[in-house]
């Protein structure tokens, strides 16, 4: 539980146990039950009187252009530069831990190196679109992406340059850095695959801890209302997995909608040829393909002709097929019936997903079809259960900071009330949803102290 002591200066403790988060205090705990408790200090905070003023999550205010070009000449910059390891642990320690004042003079001389880069991130980070143009059909899961590693190692110096901010009392410059990681994390999120989202995640977690640390300052502002301005979920899975569903890549839009178009032995060995070429394993000499075209038809046939009879087909039906249309309807049902049993639920939200998801991942796990596509269903579908869960505690995070962000506001307008009495009607803000309950974040008082839970099914 996160405890919050009612007094001129708040006290919190933080704990995290268990499945969920429970904290005692306003701030944030990561989901890591190893952590050692930490004190916090928070004091009430007047509602803001510009909403969404630091962070644009929508990005309705967004520049023209393609944000990718500028985190691209953002990159070129950052390589130009010679990297010391030494000046590396150092700023991620300052991050971790924060800057003591004989170390200010110097992080302001390291990030004014890097004015240029960081400049440009934020150019980027303020235009709406965001075409990271990946070649996926030609490369498949051999598709490189370079570019995540150098956008997470150039966010540590957006926050070094708020967290700089910050420490002169800047807070607006501070918080509209921040801002602007928020906002290079969604870009990122949207390049269709889900190491884009698990990487947009971490940056933003970062920003997160940073905003921890910043609410503690006396004078920060409230960031209620921009935090609620932030969309929900704030990263979409279902725009990071768009290629981890793959049947983009098997077939045509036309052959999605309607199944396969042709039945040819050729049209057969073109889609063994794409799911090698889409696993970073094509066979290049043609003899080979067509070997192993009909080594995979030879072992997915006896399958094939189960699964057809299993989603309405009769047995005079299979058997007046030739071999390439039985193979090519079973591995099309396969691919396709199988995302879009997936996908569907994932336009719900995480309270109302994960039991059906968890019952398809068991029902897919319990088949003892040996096929090639099975197999391949049962190794990608529960790696995307596991990253929903990533997905939905980041939401956790910012609806607990905006939990806590509701407390200040309360002590602000109500000093003298207990913050466990939330106004059941409300005037200055409304109490934050739990994103992996769909109910509201538990706020109570025990023992004189007011608690604030959440909690992950």
């Amino acid at each position: 539980m996160k405890k919050i002591y009612n007094i001129k200066t708040l006290l919190a403790l933080l704990l995290s146990n268990g499945g969920g988060l429970y904290a005692q205090g306003p701030i944030l705990a990561e989901f890591d039950d190893s952590k050692e408790p930490e004190i916090f200090h928070i004091s009430p905070a007047s509602e803001e009187r510009q909403m969404g003023r630091f962070f644009d999550g929508t990005l309705k205010n967004d520049q023209p252009g393609n944000a990718a070009a500028h985190y691209y000449k953002a990159l070129l910059l950052f390589k130009d530069r010679e990297q010391d390891p030494d000046i590396d642990e150092k700023v991620s320690d300052w991050i971790s831990n924060g800057l003591e004042k004989e170390d200010i003079d110097e992080a302001v001389a390291l990030v004014s190196e890097h004015r240029m880069e960081i400049n440009e991130m934020i150019r980027a980070s303020n235009i709406g679109p965001c075409d990271w143009d990946h070649p996926m059909r030609e490369e498949g899961f051999g598709l490189l992406l370079p570019h995540l590693a150098g956008l997470k190692g150039l966010s540590r110096w957006l926050l070094l340059d708020a967290q700089i901010a910050a420490t002169h009392g800047n807070f607006e410059s501070s918080l509209e850095s921040l801002g602007s990681l928020f906002r290079m994390s969604q870009h990122i999120a949207e390049g269709g695959t889900l190491i884009e989202g698990l990487v947009g995640i971490a940056i933003t977690s970062m920003a997160l801890n940073q905003m921890e640390q910043l609410i503690q300052q006396p004078d920060c502002p409230s960031i209620y209302w921009s935090l609620t301005e932030l969309p929900s979920p704030f990263l979409d899975i279902k725009k990071s997995m768009k290629w981890e569903m793959m049947a983009e890549m098997f077939f045509d839009s036309n052959e999605i909608r309607n199944g396969p178009q042709s039945f040819s032995l050729q049209k057969w060995r073109d889609t063994i040829h794409q799911f090698f070429m889409l696993t970073n394993g094509a066979v290049q000499m043609p003899f080979a393909t067509e070997w192993t075209a009909t080594g995979i038809g030879l072992m997915n046939y006896p399958f094939a002709k189960k699964h057809l009879e299993k989603i309405g087909f009769s047995e005079e039906e299979i058997q007046a097929m030739p071999v390439p249309e039985v193979l090519l309807r079973h591995a099309w049902d396969r691919i396709t019936h199988t995302r879009d049993q997936h996908i569907k639920w994932y336009t719900l939200p995480y309270w109302q997903n994960y039991m059906p998801l968890y019952q398809l991942e068991e029902e897919i796990q319990q088949e003892v079809d040996a096929d090639l596509f099975g197999i391949m269903n049962r190794l990608l579908i529960p790696a995307l259960s596991k990253s929903q869960q990533k997905f939905v505690k980041l939401d956790q995070k910012i609806a607990m900071i905006r939990a806590i962000e509701a407390c200040r506001i309360q002590l602000s307008v109500s000093p003298e009330e207990p913050l466990g009495s939330w106004p059941v009607t409300p005037k200055n803000f409304a109490g934050p949803m739990d994103p992996g309950t769909g109910m509201p974040i538990l706020i109570r008082e025990n023992n004189g102290a007011t608690e604030l839970q959440t909690w992950f099914p």
